[in-house]
């Protein structure tokens, strides 16, 4: 399946900023570890951060369940559950990309990680506020 088949619009716009000339151009080590940088920056803009954090860390500190700076739940487990979500897209997608190439051929695979970043810059942007 060539990458063309594929369209991007529903994408934030970042990521589409970030990540759409990676993708159609099949360099998709490059478009996922993009895609996974925008959400790290997105939540140590949101959690108002210093660029010295980082990674997994950051995603900890960030949503942690005991006083989170990101909060998206009263329930100590289900913002647990929010931490987890987003150390484990960072874990798994960026830093394995930051660190080696991963030679990603599959325009599905780089498709739909692209699709869970952009559902967690969504959570992000719509949040509850508290």
């Amino acid at each position: 399946m060539s990458p063309a088949a594929f369209s991007l619009e529903f994408l934030n716009k970042q990521l589409i900023e970030k990540c759409s000339d990676h993708f159609y151009a099949s360099k998709y080590d490059d478009c996922i570890l993009n895609a996974a940088k925008l959400v790290e920056v997105l939540v140590r803009e949101t959690a108002k951060l210093a660029d010295t954090d980082f990674g997994v860390s950051l995603m900890r500190k960030a949503f942690k369940p005991d006083g989170p700076i990101i909060k998206f739940s009263n329930v100590p487990a289900e913002q647990e559950a929010v931490m987890n979500l987003f150390c484990g897209f960072i874990g798994y997608f960026k830093n394995p990309h930051s660190h080696k190439f991963m030679n990603v051929s599959d325009p599905l695979t780089a498709f739909e990680i692209l699709g869970m970043a952009n559902h967690l810059c969504n959570m992000l942007a719509k949040r509850p506020t508290t």
